[in-house]
């Protein structure tokens, strides 16, 4: 993550000395991406402040550049961080817009993006059938372009929606096609997301030796990766099984 660390210090530099009045449409449509990635890091690092104000002036300028593509993904982590501050609002209508966008330019993998997201976003409302209809959306864009992390990422969430709506069978399926795929690419912080899943999966279902062992694998990965808030979720979820393992409850 250092790498991040110091591109952002460095964006944050070059900003500070550039007057975007002078820049001319090349070295905008250079911000304008640049901004965009930056702003992707932010959010996959939970940094929703500098995810939102990073998109913002990504959006501001590719508009001035008339770049569809490069709005269409920078309105996307805007959209993300204005979910993760529960203003449902403001994120629709960027997932509204980017996605709108996406089908105009006719991308395939960027129509799979604010459909993650948006999905994720209804299912966090309760709002199950919208979410699955745009969930299964995304993972079919994402299959037919050959994009496996999103795809494992639309595989969870739905794996999610389907355990909320009982049908545990289907969420196991799910969940365990959305882990193959991360194992094949090596990505142990969705491995271990993925692992809690099925070890709450597992806990509702009652079969708790199996949940215990899930949250252990799960709770090694975070460990290792110094995740606070998944160590969290694992411990929370190893206590409720030992506590009714050791009331007898089995």
């Amino acid at each position: 993550m250092q790498g991040d660390i110091s591109f952002g210090h460095w964006l944050k530099q070059q900003r500070k000395a550039l007057d975007y009045r002078e820049l001319g449409l090349a070295q905008r449509w250079d911000l304008a991406l640049a901004l965009t990635g930056f702003g992707m890091v932010a959010a996959y690092q939970a940094d929703h402040d500098t995810t939102r104000a990073a998109g913002e002036e990504a959006v501001a300028l590719s508009r001035q550049v008339g770049d569809k593509w490069i709005l269409a993904l920078a309105l996307n982590p805007v959209g993300e961080a204005c979910m993760m501050r529960h203003d449902y609002a403001a994120a629709r209508s960027r997932f509204e817009e980017s996605l709108a966008l996406f089908r105009e330019i006719g991308d395939k993998w960027g129509i799979g993006v604010p459909l993650l997201d948006w999905g994720y976003m209804d299912s966090l409302q309760g709002n199950y059938d919208a979410a699955r209809a745009r969930l299964e959306e995304s993972i079919r864009m994402h299959r037919q372009v050959g994009e496996r992390w999103m795809r494992s990422l639309s595989l969870n969430v739905l794996g999610q929606v389907a355990q909320q709506q009982g049908d545990y069978q289907q969420a196991a399926v799910l969940y365990d096609e959305s882990l193959d795929l991360l194992r094949k690419m090596g990505l142990e912080t969705g491995i271990a997301d993925v692992l809690h899943n099925l070890a709450h999966l597992a806990q509702s279902q009652g079969h708790y030796p199996l949940a215990a062992r899930l949250y252990q694998e799960s709770l090694a990965l975070f460990s290792k990766q110094g995740n606070e808030q998944g160590i969290a979720r694992c411990r929370a979820g190893l206590a409720a099984v030992a506590g009714v393992q050791e009331s007898g409850n089995l």
